[in-house]
């Protein structure tokens, strides 16, 4: 009898522990499961060279997933940063090309990147457009620009900065990887132990409640829609770096990667809940099924059906398994 209540108290000490977790813990069993299933279907995948790949390709992803993650705090959406990346990239390869100094070429991207999550965010948050919208018309603008100022042609000029933190390590640890853990890190930090870090929850979770709490929500969404202006220009300039050669649609494609990576993460869409550490998981998550269907050798024809496929079981699962912990709850 002592010992079916000692279970049944160990039991209910580990679903205390594990329900506030769980939205950390679904996407974790995610990944793990992922990486077994790899690792025992290819050769290479558990190897210490793909791992450093894995690192290496996350880092850049978590960069632009960063400025995402905010903003699907809020319960918002950037369809732009993408396009805004490649734009900045491209912004940062035609001064390098004309033999502009870095010290120059920098605080120029940096404003671009600023005036781009400016416009999203004021026009969604002071004019009232549905940021779906908003940001699918800078989705449109931004490409446009690029298009127009490179001529579709290819910049090969970047400056030595970018590519080396791209491309080369410091020590043994690529300067990419650095570049994400300070961002993601100090990101983290500002939502965690931070007043705006809470009224961006805040706002997410219950954008009334939040005005009559005297958060000045407007505010607070510019905001995020500029710092995710910056995580995307900052991303394109070090991804224009990694791949040497700048052009209209550079890093058109990591659209969906971005946001995949967030959700998969466990971010909610609806706001208020989720995390950086939630991030993290989900671009190692996307990174590893990418990298993985590709050990696999599976034919191009049908590798985005069969990532499609992973997806919504992985989505799905993660659902399954939150929900039914706060059922048991």
């Amino acid at each position: 009898m002592n010992n079916q209540k000692i279970n049944k108290t160990f039991i209910q000490q580990i679903g205390a522990w594990v329900k506030p977790r769980t939205r950390i813990l679904a996407p974790f069993l995610t990944l793990v499961i992922l990486a077994l299933f790899f690792g025992v279907v290819t050769d290479s995948f558990l190897t210490l060279r793909n791992l450093e790949n894995i690192l290496e390709q996350a880092s850049l992803l978590a960069i632009l997933a960063t400025g995402i993650t905010l903003v699907l705090l809020l319960g918002e959406i950037d369809l732009s940063f993408a396009n805004v990346a490649s734009l900045i990239g491209i912004i940062m390869a035609l001064l390098a090309d004309r033999e502009i100094g870095v010290g120059f070429v920098i605080p120029v991207c940096v404003f671009a990147a600023v005036v781009v999550g400016l416009v999203n965010g004021y026009v969604t948050a002071y004019i009232g457009v549905p940021s779906f919208m908003a940001t699918l018309a800078m989705f449109q603008l931004s490409y446009g620009v690029a298009h127009y100022a490179s001529k579709a042609i290819p910049i090969f000029t970047v400056p030595t900065l970018f590519a080396i933190l791209g491309n080369k390590n410091l020590g043994f640890v690529p300067w990419v990887v650095i570049c994400a853990i300070v961002i993601m890190g100090g990101t983290h930090f500002v939502l965690k132990y931070t007043r705006f870090g809470r009224y961006v929850y805040m706002t997410g979770g219950n954008r009334e409640a939040a005005k009559v709490s005297g958060v000045n929500t407007r505010m607070v969404v510019t905001v995020v829609f500029i710092i995710a202006g910056v995580t995307s220009g900052f991303g394109g300039m070090v991804g224009i770096g990694r791949l040497g050669v700048a052009y209209d649609n550079s890093l058109n494609a990591r659209l969906i990667d971005g946001i995949a990576a967030v959700v998969l993460g466990g971010t909610s869409l609806t706001g208020g809940e989720g995390s950086i550490l939630n991030t993290v998981i989900g671009v190692l998550i996307w990174t590893c099924l990418g990298i993985g269907l590709n050990l696999m050798n599976i034919s191009i024809y049908i590798r985005d059906l069969v990532r499609g496929i992973i997806l919504l079981v992985a989505l799905i699962f993660n659902i399954v398994v939150q929900r039914s912990v706060q059922v048991e709850g």
